[in-house]
């Protein structure tokens, strides 16, 4: 979101330099052109200085469309609150550029300078363009003067936006490359995957540089060896230089391996320094120290090169932090009343560009203290555009491509050369097996789908609904309606027959041998429904004193089923009480059986509603608030370093204290963007307009640094919830 905290800042000092533009161009476009003489008639050539102002007026209104379409997608941004998390960005177009620099040779062309030299007055700043007349040559150059003045503050801003966000852009891709390079050096085995990714490069590299050496020695040498052979008397005279040739590349590639040998000897023993032993230790009892180096050297060299890049990259990107704080700083703030006097205005943006120039060590070209020569401005104007910000391109490529993490081709290589070998094979058992991995995927993966989604979501679901409407066709149980009852009945059945048979030889009570057969009916019935059956274990006990005897003629067999009848009944009456449980926590039960499946969706599609509004899984929120905590933490303490330095005011010399200035300005900003965007992936999106006016607090140069430390700890205070949970 950097590009939005710099396009903010432009839009704050556009408003204020368009006030002042309306303001004053509104008392000259009162006045017809063709009172002050600008606007050509028929059979009539405007004169030089007419034509040099219909020139300027012309230029100043390329300059202001060039801004134009900045300043209506910012308003427009602005006035509907849009706080979303894609970044836009207003860019400079190449023919917007050309046309900048067409403008700069304009106002640095001598007979240009010299039309408006000539008319010139040393008092025409002074004069009030209600004291002109429209027609006078003073009121034409007045008007000149004033569009001139703009389109330099027009410009200006132009290129302090594109110098920022080169800035910015730049910085935070190398805190990505910086971020990559300390996970390679955190471990061994990180480092063993460098070596595997750019082994290709280096041994292109190191073939090339044995050829190169080669021949280079080959050229050097050649002929003193050449000189030193001397040809066996043996060797006919015709073989004398075929000979000589071969001696001399035989004994050039023996010295050449020698030399190689000797270097890959002696070089384990700078790894034996750096790990603080002797090399004297080295002896022929402990030669796995040696092979151990040896083995070790690939780590050794990755570290030592993944090392320096980083250093030169970190030293890069404190540069940029220092030069982007520097424009920061710098800039003048028109929003504090500067804008209202308009050669204020314009003398603290030419100041700001003369600075510039003076921090990447560029002559400044003065006009002498004359302030009518608006020349010299535009000439600095050109060497900021022309050299400056081209340089300050240049020396980031230069730094990077030497000092840049490896590509994506050379991270992936070995997929790459898989994929080239086996891939047209896979492709084309993919193209004959098509049906059978159509088949597949139908069987294990829509399927799976289909079946998770009736029997895991809708028929729970569908459950717990009855279970609502009291649908019997759904209550859940462990044993068939009427069961019970059907053995009950049974077991009363057993017991009335056994007793009616046996009755008379049952001791038993006698009222009840004078009982009806309808009483005695139902009276058993009723002892049985309660459990008790006193009659079958009276004649079981009768039988149990003559077993053998009961059991072949008698009734012990019948009796003892129907003890089995009774415990089938005990035990049925028990799952019935269970029974009567699950159906009276029957839509518990439900919601727990739907709870999982349920759960599942739900994360799925606030996944899916993550990954649309942020771009972002909600199990990768987590790494987002991390970084949102750091960002607010590393802000706090800048703040907190920069208020000490502010109130200690540091012994340090003033060139110094400026460059820490400098950086911890730049540091800030960087951080406050990484704050705003990352705060705005994890904020949910009623909050996020609070996020941005927060965050603008903390950019907001005009408050202390007490002040926005409190805004810190009121952003703990008020986003803590999102940001810990």
């Amino acid at each position: 979101m950097g590009s939005n905290v710099l396009a903010d800042r432009i839009l704050n000092q556009l408003d204020v330099t368009d006030k002042y533009s309306f303001s004053i161009l509104s008392q000259f476009e009162s006045v017809p052109s063709e009172t002050i003489g600008l606007q050509q008639q028929q059979d009539q050539q405007l004169s030089s200085l007419d034509q040099t102002i219909l020139n300027v007026k012309n230029h100043y209104g390329e300059v202001y469309s060039i801004l134009e379409s900045f300043r209506e997608a910012n308003r427009s941004k602005k006035n509907n609150a849009d706080v979303s998390t894609n970044e836009t960005r207003f860019k400079i177009t190449r023919e917007s550029l050309n046309k900048i620099i067409e403008v700069c040779k304009f106002y640095n062309d001598d007979e240009v300078l010299e039309t408006l030299k000539d008319n010139a007055s040393s008092d025409l700043i002074d004069v009030e363009i209600e004291n002109l007349n429209p027609q006078d040559t003073k009121f034409k150059l007045k008007y000149a003067s004033e569009l001139q003045k703009l389109t330099y503050i027009y410009i200006t801003l132009v290129l302090y936006y594109i110098a920022s966000e080169f800035l910015f852009k730049k910085t935070l891709s190398l805190n990505d490359d910086l971020s990559y390079f300390d996970s390679v050096l955190s471990s061994k085995l990180s480092l063993i995957l460098y070596n595997i990714q750019v082994f290709p490069i280096k041994f292109t590299q190191g073939i090339t540089s044995i050829y190169d050496e080669i021949i280079i020695k080959n050229l050097k040498i050649g002929e003193e060896i050449a000189a030193r052979i001397t040809p066996p008397s043996y060797i006919p005279e015709s073989m004398l230089g075929v000979y000589v040739e071969f001696m001399k590349y035989f004994q050039f590639m023996v010295e050449t391996v020698k030399s190689s040998f000797q270097k890959i000897v002696t070089v384990p023993n700078s790894l034996l320094l750096l790990n603080n032993q002797s090399i004297k230790s080295i002896s022929s009892h402990n030669y796995k120290i040696y092979i151990s180096n040896v083995l070790r050297l690939p780590l050794f060299y990755a570290t030592v090169e993944l090392k320096t890049k980083r250093d030169n990259l970190l030293k890069l990107k404190n540069s940029n932090v220092k030069d982007l704080g520097f424009l920061l700083r710098e800039f003048p703030n028109f929003t504090n009343g500067s804008g209202k006097n308009k050669e204020i205005l314009f003398n603290q943006t030419k100041s700001v560009n003369d600075q510039i120039l003076i921090n990447f060590n560029k002559t400044i070209q003065d006009g002498g203290g004359d302030n009518h020569h608006r020349d010299y401005s535009f000439k600095n104007l050109s060497i900021i555009l022309n050299e400056i910000i081209p340089e300050l391109k240049t020396n980031y490529n230069d730094v990077y491509s030497k000092n840049s993490p490896p590509t994506n081709l050379t991270k992936n290589w070995i997929y790459l050369t898989i994929f080239i070998i086996y891939g047209p094979k896979l492709i084309k058992d993919l193209i004959y097996n098509r049906k059978e991995i159509a088949d597949w995927i139908e069987t294990n993966l829509v399927n799976t789908i289909t079946g998770f989604w009736k029997n895991w979501i809708v028929e729970p679901v569908n459950n717990i609904l009855k279970t609502v409407r009291h649908d019997d066709n759904s209550r859940i149980a462990i044993m068939s309606q009427k069961s019970l009852n059907s053995d009950l009945e049974s077991l009363e059945r057993m017991v009335i027959d056994y007793t009616l048979d046996n009755l008379g030889n049952l001791e038993y009570d006698e009222s009840i041998k004078n009982l009806s057969r309808v009483e005695l009916v139902q009276l058993l019935t009723d002892e049985v429904r309660k459990g008790d059956l006193t009659p079958v274990m009276i004649g079981y006990e009768t039988d149990l004193k003559k077993p053998v005897k009961s059991m072949i003629i008698g009734d012990m067999i019948r009796n003892l089923l129907i003890q089995i009848q009774k415990a089938k009944v005990d035990g049925t009456i028990a799952l019935s009480g269970i029974d009567k449980i699950l159906k009276s926590q029957e839509l518990v039960f439900g919601i727990v059986a739907a709870s999982p499946s349920c759960l599942i969706i739900y994360y799925l599609l606030k996944s899916i509603k993550s990954y649309i509004n942020t771009g972002y899984i909600v199990h990768f929120k987590k790494s987002k608030k991390i970084k949102v905590c750091q960002a607010l933490n590393s802000v706090e303490r800048i703040l907190t370093l920069m208020d000490n330095d502010n109130e200690q005011k540091l012994t340090t010399k003033d060139g110094e204290n400026t460059s820490i200035s400098y950086y911890n300005d730049g540091l800030l900003f960087l951080q406050l963007a990484i704050l705003r965007k990352e705060g705005l992936n994890v904020l949910p999106k009623d909050r996020r307009k609070e996020w941005v006016v927060d965050i603008n607090d903390l950019i907001d140069s005009n408050l202390s640094y007490k002040s926005r430390l409190l805004t810190i700890q009121r952003i703990w205070n008020n986003y803590g919830y999102y940001l810990r949970s």
